[in-house]
């Protein structure tokens, strides 16, 4: 995903009223992941017209089909969120086209 993920995890603990320490450590163990390299960071000139694609094909958000063109564009082979745009069947169903699998973090089976 791009680094504006980033953001967007911000604003999701923000909405949830999670403590700013745990926010600032959430940002930081997820910077961590692109240093190591468990995250690409996919530039947003990669994939904008796949995304501009993406937001008129299935509806999305800005936001939410720049995630989406990260994840087809890097052949991602499951596409993990909790945003309800990502869930919708239009989007998974665009998805399954290019064999990427959207799965709920509710999922996880711990």
């Amino acid at each position: 995903m791009s680094y504006y993920g980033l953001l967007e995890l911000i604003r999701a603990l923000v909405k949830s009223m999670y403590p700013r320490e745990k926010i600032e450590e959430s940002f930081q163990s997820m910077y961590d992941l692109y240093g190591i390299g468990a995250l690409k960071n996919v530039r947003i000139e990669e994939v904008l017209h796949l995304a501009r694609t993406i937001e008129i094909e299935c509806n999305l958000y800005a936001s939410d089909a720049l995630h989406v063109a990260c994840a087809v564009h890097c052949g991602c082979r499951i596409f993990w969120s909790e945003d309800s745009h990502h869930l919708k069947e239009k989007t998974k169903e665009y998805m399954r086209t290019h064999n990427v699998m959207v799965r709920s973090l509710k999922e996880i089976e711990l």
